[in-house]
């Protein structure tokens, strides 16, 4: 189920618990649809809401973070990503002398791979296949990036003006790169697929959830109060 429809379903018991409340006599014997047990829905669904709300908020900053520091962002002064950066490099060590000549064609060579891959290729095992194609194209970065780094940084003359390129703020955003591609990994993988599964049976539970609800709800208003009720009239038109 989309989550789009969530916002709709939460409605759905809110107004059935609001109507419900409003009703003289209203005391069903199933525990289900008591009036507490509707506020302890209605609680649950909230606090599953708002959590992955919270960690989806964070989760896209750690990928906007992430897509800065691979492409860069031309329209801020001192955003360069990982790839222009490396470019720059190449001109630098070309730039040096000739000597370095070798060092130009390994860092080209590089570059070359370092673009995002948008086919997923073969999983080499079970775990590769929890990764997505971004994910995966990410770690890849991280290991083009590396392969630069090792190269700079075996060169003598290596001491650019630019604080950019220098080799420890290189590194440094390697590295964050890195920590970045475990936090987005573990954050979908460990903290939000768990809740999202939680919060889907809260929803959806065919002996628990909202659509059950409000079934055995109007089927107890209905005999209760009669079809032709205004109780029954409250909450015949709900949906879930």
């Amino acid at each position: 189920m989309a989550d789009k429809n969530f916002p709709t379903m939460f409605q759905t018991i809110r107004d059935l618990r609001d109507a419900t409340t409003s009703m003289s006599g209203f005391s069903p014997r199933q525990n289900a649809i008591k009036a507490a047990s509707l506020d302890e829905k209605i609680n649950t669904l909230h606090g599953y809401d708002t959590t992955i709300n919270e960690k989806e908020n964070v989760l896209r900053g750690f990928q906007t973070e992430r897509n800065i520091l691979v492409d860069g962002k031309e329209e801020e002064d001192g955003k360069d990503g990982l790839v222009r950066l490396t470019r720059q490099i190449i001109k630098y060590v070309d730039g040096l002398g000739d000597e370095y000549d070798s060092d130009v064609d390994t860092l080209k060579k590089i570059l070359a791979k370092m673009a995002p891959s948008s086919t997923r290729r073969k999983p080499v095992d079970d775990k590769d296949k929890t990764r997505s194609t971004s994910e995966q194209s990410f770690e890849s970065m991280v290991k083009h990036a590396e392969k630069v780094y090792d190269t700079i940084k075996t060169i003598p003359d290596y001491a650019p003006a630019d604080e950019k390129i220098t080799l420890a703020k290189f590194k440094t955003d390697v590295d964050r790169l890195s920590e970045l591609n475990s936090l987005i990994h573990n954050m979908e993988n460990k903290e939000l697929k768990p809740l999202r599964k939680k919060r889907l049976t809260e929803y959806t539970s065919q002996t628990s959830g909202v659509a059950k609800i409000l079934q055995e709800t109007k089927k107890y208003v209905a005999g209760n109060y009669g079809l032709r009720s205004d109780e029954y009239s409250q909450i015949k038109h709900l949906k879930a």
